[in-house]
Formats: structure tokens, sequence, C-alpha cells
């Protein structure tokens, strides 16, 4: 069930804890880590680390995504689960092949439940994560971010609508913990550097605002949790 940006922020200032917020293509990057050459194979032990921090009580972290990302998310993890899937049913053939030429001696069937594995870890860490409600505020800046071609927006007319409301809602978020003078890290977790740019190199206009609400960018789940100290 989804939650007003308000109830959120008062939910973690009650039990204050660091904050991860994820974008969609991070989640799903959990299942991609194992043949995408950007994303740190790492990623996965530490959501791992990150999901059992989110269960605890009082939690040692929150965890956060907001309606949009679910949607997004949704979309797509059946796609990217069958596209693991895919690459490792090709591995297991060419072991496969090998093994019955006596050059290989491996269990070559062991990477059968590894995609459906990172699925599941990957809902897992949705399913953990306070869902933010879609706020009116928040979505009408994102439709002037839209209209101005402020980044995230690619340009006038482009499709990436998604990436403007999200991370509207994130800034939100940011400031009003800020405000508040939250004593803990706020992260946000994206590898989509085509509209964000590099964790070291932000585009301009949402560097201000980053710095702004506080928020730190980092572009898995492995340097988000390194950032948190988890």
């Amino acid at each position: 069930m989804s939650k007003p940006i308000s109830a959120v922020v008062g939910e973690i200032l009650s039990s204050p804890a660091p904050v991860i917020m994820w974008d969609a293509c991070a989640l799903l990057d959990i299942m991609r880590a194992v043949h995408r050459d950007h994303i740190d194979t790492r990623s996965v032990d530490r959501a791992q680390r990150l999901l059992l921090r989110t269960t605890t009580s009082p939690k040692e972290v929150w965890s956060l995504a907001s309606e949009i990302v679910a949607q997004e998310f949704r979309r797509h993890e059946n796609d990217v689960e069958r596209e693991i899937q895919g690459l490792l049913n090709s591995l297991d053939t060419c072991a496969s092949d090998l093994a019955r030429s006596g050059r290989y001696r491996g269990d070559y069937s062991a990477t059968a439940p590894l995609a459906s594995s990172l699925h599941d870890l990957s809902v897992d860490l949705l399913g953990s994560s306070e869902i933010v409600a879609s706020d009116g505020v928040c979505e009408r800046r994102a439709a002037y971010r839209m209209a101005a071609a402020v980044p995230p927006c690619r340009s006038r007319g482009s499709n990436n609508s998604a990436d403007c409301r999200i991370i509207e809602h994130y800034l939100e978020i940011g400031r009003q913990l800020s405000a508040a003078s939250f004593p803990f890290r706020v992260v946000f977790v994206t590898s989509n550097k085509k509209d964000y740019g590099e964790p070291t190199n932000i585009k301009y206009i949402l560097g201000i605002e980053f710095s702004v609400a506080k928020l730190d960018y980092v572009k898995d789940a492995y340097a988000g949790s390194t950032l948190l100290g988890m």
C-alpha cells in the first residue's frame, strides 16, 4: 500500500536511519548484474544485505520506491528475468557440449535457478520498500520540468516523463528531511547516467537540486550500500 510523502517522512523521522531511494532500473539491475559490465556484481550481495536491514525493528535502513518506480519495475521485471534466463541457458548449453567432449567436468546445470533467485531478490527488495504515493504538487513540478526540458528530461517532447515524476517525489522527500535536520544520508540509486550524468559529474541543474535536498546519487546497490556503511 502506498503512503503520502508526509506519512513516509513522518515515519522516517520517528525512527531515523539512513534512506535509500530506488529508480526502477536500479532494482532491475540486480538481475542484470550477472552480465552488464557497468553494474558491479557485488550489488547482488549488497542488495541482500540491504533487504535484511529493512526488515529489522527498528529499521536499520529505510528503502523507498515511488509508485511510478513500482509500476515501471513490474512492467519490465519478467522481460529482464527472461533475458537473464536466456543468457544462462546459453551458458548451460555450452557447458553441456564441453562436458560431452570431456573438457568440462562441472555441474553445467548449476545456473538453472539463478535467474529466478535474482528476480526474487529484486522483488523482495521492492516489497520491503515504503511505496511513496503520487503527490499532486510533485506531479505538477514534473510537468513543468518536462515542458522546460529540465533534466532528467532529455528534450521537449521526450518520452521519459516517468524519470521526472520519480525525481520530483524524491527531491521533495529529501527537502522535507533536510528541513527537519535529518542526521543520516539519503541516497538515490539509478544507473540512468544518460539523463542524470555520472555520479561524479551530475548534470548541472540536478546537481544544485540534489545539493539543496541533500541527496547523494550513486549508480548501483553496491555503491549505495557502501555509502551508507553497509
